[in-house]
């Protein structure tokens, strides 16, 4: 499912139904105006799917999620930051020497060490602190590289790697520099839709969209991340002061929605 039907189906959840009109007002307010006419094909494909129901108002058209809407984004992952403080101190390496005339498999066999969470240390020396030695065996016996492959685990005692390297051999900067930007853009257009001339429930709606937003952002960001753990974790401030930023605009939408429903 794509995340800007994530986006509204979850915000039909927090919200309980919103006027079509207010919606477009919100999202042309943070997407630009050219947004409305995706927006207004958006809603009916979800009601031809089944996932929201409208209803006339005398204010307009007004959709509200359905069961099935609600199963739907039920199975969306839950905001989860990768908790590997259990860390035993060893590292996994996977060394390899694929012949050149077997180019494709061993081409292959980079993809799912890379899939499966390892950096390469240099050409046919991969290596991770997390991945279990039972998933890298079941991994080189998928790719049928057993014959040409060994694992060394261990802590070695003398094995030391800069963040710097880190950053570089499991391609972490560039992450890095999209989480920071991910919390400056969804900041400024939470500022931007508080101090817009929008009615009061279309500035609601508008932030939580935008909490949405930031949430699957964040989500996917975060299934990327290599699996490290926080100790040597290259850009683990900015990681979590991001992570810190989509739970204050979180607990900031739920008070605005708690005080609109006693209002």
């Amino acid at each position: 499912m794509r995340s800007f039907t994530k986006e509204i189906l979850l915000s039909l959840k927090l919200l309980g139904e919103f006027k079509l009109k207010s919606a477009v007002a919100a999202y042309k307010l943070i997407d630009g105006k050219k947004i409305e006419p995706t927006i207004r094909q958006m809603m009916y494909y979800l009601v031809k799917k089944g996932y929201i129901q409208k209803k006339r108002l005398p204010g307009g058209v007004c959709f509200y999620l359905t069961g099935s809407g609600l199963n739907v984004i039920s199975e969306i992952d839950k905001l989860i930051f990768p908790d590997h403080s259990n860390w035993n101190m060893k590292w996994k390496l996977v060394f390899f020497d694929i012949p050149e005339v077997k180019r494709s498999l061993r081409d292959k066999f980079r993809r799912e060490l890379k899939k499966l969470g390892f950096g390469m240390l240099q050409n046919g020396v991969w290596f991770t602190p997390i991945i279990s030695s039972e998933q890298i065996s079941e991994t080189i016996k998928k790719s049928k590289v057993e014959k040409y492959t060994v694992i060394f685990s261990g802590k070695f005692e003398d094995f030391t790697i800069s963040p710097e390297l880190l950053e570089e051999k499991f391609k972490i900067k560039s992450l890095i520099k999209e989480f920071s930007s991910l919390s400056n853009k969804i900041n400024n257009l939470f500022s931007k839709v508080g101090i817009s001339g929008l009615s009061s429930n279309q500035k609601l709606i508008g932030k939580i969209i935008l909490r949405n937003r930031f949430r699957l952002l964040l989500s996917n960001l975060i299934r990327r991340l290599p699996p490290l753990p926080d100790k040597i974790l290259p850009g683990k401030k900015i990681i979590h002061k991001t992570f810190s930023e989509y739970e204050k605009i979180r607990k900031l939408t739920t008070q605005e929605l708690f005080k609109d429903r006693i209002n």
